[in-house]
């Protein structure tokens, strides 16, 4: 199993708004990970800080051009916890 790594601050606003815009949508995570072709542990796993930056880098930008897609806006908005969880 990889050992966890500490997530940049950028990194972990990142995954909240992914989050918080799929709660949006109505999507799970593992509706999400489904849709980007993942497995859902594999998503967590991102979330958590499991991976490399490279891997959680590419993810993320994958999850977020997806739900920006569903949106209908050109790219996900950060909020910088500004929205519950």
């Amino acid at each position: 199993m990889a050992k966890k790594r500490a997530m940049t601050p950028v990194e972990s606003e990142r995954v909240n708004t992914i989050k918080t815009n799929a709660r949006r949508l109505n999507v799970s995570v593992e509706n999400l990970a489904d849709e980007l072709g993942y497995t859902d542990a594999h998503v967590f796993g991102v979330f958590t800080g499991r991976y490399t930056s490279e891997r959680t880098e590419t993810v993320l930008s994958e999850a977020e051009t997806y739900l920006a897609k569903e949106l209908g806006v050109r790219y996900v908005q950060p909020y910088f916890g500004d929205l519950p969880k």
